[in-house]
């Protein structure tokens, strides 16, 4: 599995249970679903989860792939970006790929969603042009089909449901084939949902954006809170707010990635700790283990690997 890990591919985010048939292959999820991926390139996942406020997942993300989430029911938002969305049932989210998000449970519901992750290589086979036409946004945004074609929507779900909850008689083909359906049916189409979506205050991207430019010499939240002439418990309780995480933990997890970037281009890891604004080597290494669970020795080692590989790879070509 030691090629397959270190590939740009979703699957390095979902490790495989079984391979379903040539192609595809199935994870069971510790919350009741199942995901499948085809080819390294795209994900499905059909999900049924009750969440009441102990239980919902208020995680911040950001991945190098696009999300497309189908809402059948269930009352949860989004702030990802400088936006906030609220996707009504039967509309869909759509996420492009490097766009910090978070949901946030407006009320214990049972949540369902027709969840797909993937890259756009996904479609590269069927034109030299972007296929299909919405993965040209850039902002995330919320949508929504005519009645008919949401009727077409779920009726094409279906069928995909059904084509793989059988995996020893699973046709990718057929499976693949539904799955452009439902991409050029949305592309075609959808409008925007206006009423679905709304800046964030103001305030609230002044802050992020201050943080984003100086979190590798921010000392503290205090100072922060001078910057603007706010209070730090105010500060503390907007960025939690609309970002489920703390703004030392959010600190924490900026210098955490630029950490990763420069151990994954082979610097070393005091290189490392020393570009990332920590005081003490323990603290460094503290706040990586606890963001990537692993600690900055056996990460780069890991990418030290993938990078011979590649180097490899890459001499084979010439």
């Amino acid at each position: 599995m030691h090629d397959t890990e270190i590939e740009n591919g979703l699957i390095k985010y979902y490790t495989q249970d079984f391979g379903a048939a040539s192609g595809l292959a199935s994870h069971d999820d510790a919350r009741g679903w199942v995901d499948y991926t085809i080819g390294n390139s795209l994900l499905y996942s059909h999900r049924v989860t009750y969440y009441d406020i102990t239980t919902f997942p208020e995680k911040l993300t950001e991945h190098d792939f696009f999300e497309l989430n189908i809402l059948r029911r269930g009352q949860v938002s989004y702030t990802a970006g400088n936006l906030e969305l609220f996707p009504s049932a039967e509309e869909i989210l759509l996420i492009p790929p490097h766009v910090l998000h978070t949901g946030h449970l407006l009320q214990p519901c049972e949540y369902e969603r027709f969840i797909f992750y993937f890259y756009t290589k996904t479609f590269e086979i069927l034109s030299n042009r972007p296929f299909p036409s919405l993965l040209q946004r850039g902002e995330p945004v919320c949508l929504k089909l005519p009645q008919e074609q949401r009727c077409e929507l779920f009726y094409l779900l279906s069928r995909l449901d059904c084509v793989l909850v059988k995996p020893e008689n699973i046709d990718i083909l057929l499976a693949y084939s539904y799955i452009l359906q439902i991409f050029n049916l949305i592309s075609v189409f959808s409008a925007v949902s206006q009423r679905g979506t709304r800046d964030l205050p103001e305030n609230v991207i002044r802050l992020k954006s201050y943080v984003d430019d100086n979190y590798l010499k921010i000392d503290s939240i205090p100072q922060i809170a001078a910057h603007f002439f706010y209070s730090r418990e105010y500060v503390s309780r907007i960025f939690k707010q609309y970002y489920n995480i703390s703004i030392g933990d959010y600190i924490a997890m900026r210098r955490t990635d630029h950490a990763r970037m420069l151990l994954e281009e082979g610097k070393s890891i005091s290189a490392a700790f020393q570009a990332c604004g920590y005081h003490s080597m323990s603290a460094f290494i503290n706040a990586f283990k606890k963001s990537t669970g692993m600690t900055p020795s056996k990460y780069r080692h890991k990418y030290a690997g993938a990078l011979t590989i590649n180097k490899a790879a890459k001499m084979k070509e010439i």
